[in-house]
């Protein structure tokens, strides 16, 4: 009995992963998977444990295997080179776990094959495509956009990766499952397919045209002598074919169009800003990188947000980047350059075993390694483009692709087991249950976040104080998934609730976790200002107008210290600078960007006016007048003003002359 559970636990994990799902969560599966993983594979721990299993000497020796633990060791240096986080301790503990799978996988392939996974796959990818049509058609009643339909994956473009990656088992299963599990292999790749016409990823098409593409001419002469190859090849044209006739949803926002165009104009888009930026990180720390998880907190000091070309939610500080939509960068900025290396290279190995076998085995076993190498080249191309590393679903179906190609290899080695294999599994599982405590932290935290974050939004200030002291754990837990401390919501509660004093507590805390975040810096200059201390407000709104140029919010803050001190232009030129929505917007949130502007306005040409000319008056009092009738156009003139002035290093006297 315990035998039988032992075999079938790890494909019960993967066959109900799209259903563990919390929408508690800011994000609905990152944390919950994490715990349910850890979970399990204390379960399968505990078994192997009471089974007294014997490990395969040569899974320790695999280069893969060793590749990871190098991976791991490096990302341990660099954590404590760079300082210990408890986002850093989560990353390292999920590369630990998946480690930790990794070895469970192979040991149990080695034991039991790998066909008893190809059901699981198969319902897998079944239950992630009937929940992505089951919302498509509550869609209009939830009030979810179509491109914000994503199954349970947290993002469309991720539920297409984690369907590519499940290809190779779900189109082997439908050759040679048995007769039940062909037909359904046969409807979860269909649903597959259609499911990507309907997404359009452009990381998915050219996935797809590079897996056809290396099936095809890489094993023309050695797969083309079975017929199924042949079969299989001509269905996927002509599926992909067909799917290209479906029918946009009305609705959609994002088409196919736009995705192309750019693409071709690559350069302008965000997206390159993000690279651009993480390509700096990495020069200036080229050998342990920032540390694991500290990429989203560092990166703003290296130019990200100093780039119009960004969507104007992050110029604005409404939105943060989280990652830089590459693993391979991601990687590399976080542990170093070394670590990159080693996570291209388990690539490469993967990638050339699964070429060898499909080229060594001339049975039915052909097809599934031929369809791994090409799922391996289309996957490469995805993390070269997205963020597949971040997830559980992703990593659990790549550590099945992993453990296959390295039981085949084990396989062929005489056996050999570890004589103390229990010290091993009483290892692991003392990790695991630390991992698991972790992760319930972590899980419990991420729902107390969200609670806060509505709490703000509703200005609960005293419901943000009592989430704040349920969720945070200053080892575990401390910054949310937007990069943004807890404490700095806490510090905005007793800001708004006039205790100055405490405020400022919390928001240095915030500042000692995370000193780039721009809200954090703006809350806590303020404070120093509050507290008369006007050289040290000044120097953190200038240090935060060094990541956020045209941030608004501390461009106000800082014009209206210059203005308090009597420095008039100066405070011109910082309020002028600030990128801000439409006075219609601006009226409705009571934003006092025009109050200030107008003030500030108003005080230099109080100054200037008797030392104008009489058309210089004019002009500055028609300016003047449209802030009380078009307080658009006014604050419009004065920024083109600005840019005169700037250009042509003048003053705003010269500069309102040539503009108007």
């Amino acid at each position: 009995m315990v035998k039988k559970i032992n075999s079938i636990i790890l494909p019960l994990l993967i066959c109900f992963l799209p259903l563990i799902v919390s929408f508690k969560t800011a994000d609905p599966v990152l944390t919950i998977r994490f715990l349910f993983l850890s979970i399990t594979l204390i379960i399968v721990c505990v078994l192997k444990i009471v089974l007294k299993a014997r490990y395969n000497k040569h899974i320790f020796n695999n280069n893969i295997i060793l590749l990871y633990l190098g991976f791991l060791t490096i990302y341990s240096v660099s954590l404590i080179y760079n300082g210990y986080t408890s986002q850093s301790i989560y990353e390292i503990l999920k590369l630990l776990i998946f480690i930790i799978l990794l070895i469970y996988l192979v040991q149990n392939i080695i034991q039991y094959g790998y066909k008893y996974l190809l059901r699981s796959i198969t319902i897998f990818s079944l239950l992630t495509s009937f929940l992505y049509f089951f919302q498509l058609s509550l869609s209009d009643n939830l009030g979810m956009g179509f491109d914000m339909i994503a199954s349970t994956m947290g993002h469309k473009n991720l539920l297409a990766s984690v369907l590519f990656l499940s290809l190779p088992f779900i189109i082997y299963n439908a050759f040679y499952g048995k007769k039940i599990w062909k037909y359904l292999a046969v409807i979860s790749i269909i649903l597959t397919l259609i499911i990507f016409r309907l997404i359009q990823s452009r990381a998915i098409i050219l996935s797809l045209i590079l897996f056809i593409t290396s099936l095809i001419f890489n094993y023309r002469n050695t797969i083309f002598s079975f017929k199924k190859i042949k079969w299989i090849i001509s269905v996927l044209l002509i599926c992909i074919i067909g799917i290209l006739f479906i029918p946009n949803p009305d609705n959609r926002t994002d088409t196919l169009a736009k995705k192309i165009q750019r693409t071709v104009n690559f350069q302008e888009s965000p997206r390159f800003h993000l690279l651009k930026s993480t390509l700096k990180l990495i020069k200036e720390n080229p050998l342990l990188g920032v540390g694991p998880g500290n990429w989203k907190i560092e990166i703003p000091k290296h130019q990200l947000y100093t780039s119009d070309k960004l969507e104007v939610k992050y110029l604005k500080g409404i939105s943060f980047a989280q990652r830089p939509h590459n693993d391979f960068l991601w990687i590399t900025s976080e542990g170093g350059v070394l670590v990159g290396l080693i996570y291209i290279i388990i690539f490469l190995i993967l990638i050339r075993d699964s070429y060898l076998l499909s080229k060594e085995l001339k049975n039915k076993e052909t097809l599934l390694y031929a369809l791994i190498f090409s799922t391996l080249i289309g996957y490469g191309f995805i993390s070269l483009v997205d963020f597949p590393f971040e997830r559980i679903s992703h990593n659990t179906l790549f550590a099945i692709i992993t453990a296959v190609i390295i039981s085949i290899n084990i396989k062929k080695q005489k056996i050999n087991y570890i004589k103390k294999s229990q010290i091993i599994s009483y290892l692991f599982l003392i990790i695991i249950i630390f991992t698991t405590y972790v992760a319930s932290i972590r899980h419990q935290g991420s729902v107390h976040a969200k609670k806060i974050e509505q709490f703000r939004a509703t200005q609960n200030w005293n419901g943000i104080v009592s989430e704040y002291k349920n969720g945070y754990n200053k080892y575990f837990f401390t910054i949310d998934q937007t990069s943004t401390p807890l404490d700095w919501y806490v510090g905005l509660a007793y800001f708004n609730k006039n205790n100055i004093d405490k405020a400022f507590v919390y928001f240095n805390n915030a500042y000692i976790l995370n000193n780039s975040h721009i809200h954090v810096i703006n809350n806590l200059a303020t404070c120093y200002e509050l507290k008369n201390n006007s050289n040290k407000a000044i120097n953190l709104y200038e240090s935060g107008l060094k990541l956020f140029p045209s941030f608004k919010e501390i461009r106000v803050n800082l014009a209206a210290i210059y203005f308090n001190q009597k420095k008039i232009t100066k405070a011109l030129d910082v309020i002028l600078q600030s990128k801000t929505d439409p006075y219609t917007i601006r009226r409705v949130r009571n934003d006092n960007y025009d109050l200030y502007l107008k003030k500030i306005f108003n005080k230099y040409l109080e100054i200037v006016y008797n030392k104008c000319s009489k058309n210089q008056q004019e002009q500055l009092i028609s300016i003047q007048n449209q802030f009380n009738s078009e307080p658009d156009e006014a604050s419009y003139k004065l920024q083109q003003i600005y840019k005169v002035r700037k250009k042509q290093n003048i003053s705003y006297l010269e500069a309102i002359s040539i503009y108007l």
